[in-house]
């Protein structure tokens, strides 16, 4: 429908700029609307699992570096270029994930 779709944050690779939890609502790419550094992205990496960062620059025509906006976020050098076929779309909105869910997770015990 109109090229947008909700997905959900798993992870903490984006925080603080999206939580776990939080759903975004996603916009494919379009001839009108090509990936441009900055935009924050849902793509398919290449061991398959699917992945959202911030697009940081082209490195070639098509293929950009990506990195998630959090401290323990894997580096863009492991992941390595992400191709605009691979792109599932970029974030237009951001729903927070109700508060009861976030203050359940602020009390679970840490691990580790």
């Amino acid at each position: 429908m109109f090229g947008l779709r909700f997905c959900r944050v798993r992870g903490h690779s984006m925080a603080p700029t999206l939580s776990e939890g939080a759903y975004v609502l996603l916009r494919q790419y379009s001839a009108g609307r090509r990936p441009r550094p900055d935009d924050i992205c849902v793509f398919r990496a290449a061991s398959g699992q699917t992945m959202i960062k911030r697009l940081i620059r082209e490195t070639e025509p098509g293929r950009f570096e990506v990195r998630g906006d959090g401290p323990l976020s894997a580096p863009s050098f492991d992941l390595g270029p992400v191709s605009v076929n691979d792109m599932v779309g970029h974030v237009v909105f951001t729903i927070r994930p109700p508060k009861a869910e976030r203050n359940s997770r602020d009390r679970q015990p840490k691990r580790g």
